[in-house]
């Protein structure tokens, strides 16, 4: 998961708690390991980093799965 933020990068392997909110107000949390991290590099390539979830609940997954499955992927060159 692609986590966009102004706040500085946390180092690679860091452990993170990211927070989900999906539409209709669908909340969920998981713990992640920080693995890849990218600088601001312009208004399309904002600063953050990729969070590899940890063992989420089945709920969290299944949500995640469903709102994947209706949107159109984020490809980066």
């Amino acid at each position: 998961v692609f986590v966009a933020t102004y706040a500085k990068l946390p180092p690679l392997g860091a452990m993170v708690v990211v927070g989900f909110q999906f539409p209709g107000g669908v909340r969920g949390e998981s713990q992640a390991q920080v693995s890849w991290v990218q600088e601001h590099l312009g208004d399309d390539t904002p600063a953050g980093f990729g969070a590899r979830l940890l063992n989420p609940s089945a709920d969290l997954a299944a949500v995640i799965a469903q709102f994947v499955r209706h949107r159109e992927p984020l490809v980066r060159e």
